[in-house]
């Protein structure tokens, strides 16, 4: 039952760790405004020369690169519903092993039946739950468009 339980959970783990989609450019169209200048020159920069370098390091990037809502929505969605939907082989998987110990095992193995649904609903409420959580964040960002 732990090992359901921890597969379960690096399931979780991979669903909101997995997503790294990066949109930068090879190239950045940012030169630095730093450069030649020595160590020394660096540790001597006053706190109004750093924040006039952030600004002008903010005003010479390149904003004409944009985010596509749409690739990106289908790819997180595909990604989200292969991890659910191996969630909810797991659990069903888990679910009928316990259920099948239970009717045929002995007292003593019904008591660690028992003991092992707590982890197991834990872990279905954390699969399910994410999947109404998702489903209800979804909703109120379509209503927001």
């Amino acid at each position: 039952m732990r090992k359901i339980v921890t597969i379960i959970l690096i399931q979780l783990i991979l669903i909101f760790g997995i997503i790294n989609i990066s949109f930068a450019e090879n190239e950045p169209n940012v030169t630095p405004t730093n450069s030649g200048i020595t160590k020394q020159e660096k540790e001597d920069q006053t706190i109004d020369q750093t924040i006039q370098g952030a600004k002008n390091f903010i005003s010479n990037a390149n904003t004409s690169n944009t985010i596509n809502a749409k690739g990106l929505k289908e790819g997180v969605d595909i990604i989200y519903n292969i991890f659910l939907a191996c969630g909810m082989v797991v659990a069903v998987a888990g679910g009928v092993a316990l259920g099948i110990k239970f009717m045929t095992g002995s007292i003593s193995s019904k008591a660690e039946v028992k003991e092992s649904l707590t982890p197991y609903i834990i872990g279905c409420v954390i699969i399910f739950g994410a999947y109404g959580i998702w489903k209800i964040v979804i909703t109120f960002m379509q209503n927001f468009n």
